[in-house]
């Protein structure tokens, strides 16, 4: 009767054992893709904030600031 047990018990590491490993990997694999999505989005926001630090002017900036004082005041 043990060495049913013992046998029962192999079979069903057998089966989990690989659906464990399964799982894992592909946990793996989905953080390697979200790491690399989230670094393009990192290197296209500094790309922009660069090119946009470039291209201000400061009448621009002060231009918003009166057309933003004129929203607000009554």
């Amino acid at each position: 009767m043990s060495n049913n047990k013992r046998g029962s018990a192999m079979v069903e590491a057998s089966l989990i054992i690989p659906l464990i490993i399964t799982v894992i990997i592909a946990m793996i694999y989905i953080n390697m893709g979200l790491y690399q999505f989230v670094e393009q989005n990192c290197e296209l926001h500094n790309s922009l904030l660069e090119e946009a630090k470039e291209n201000f002017e400061i009448g621009d900036f002060v231009r918003r600031i009166d057309f933003m004082k004129g929203l607000f005041e009554e």
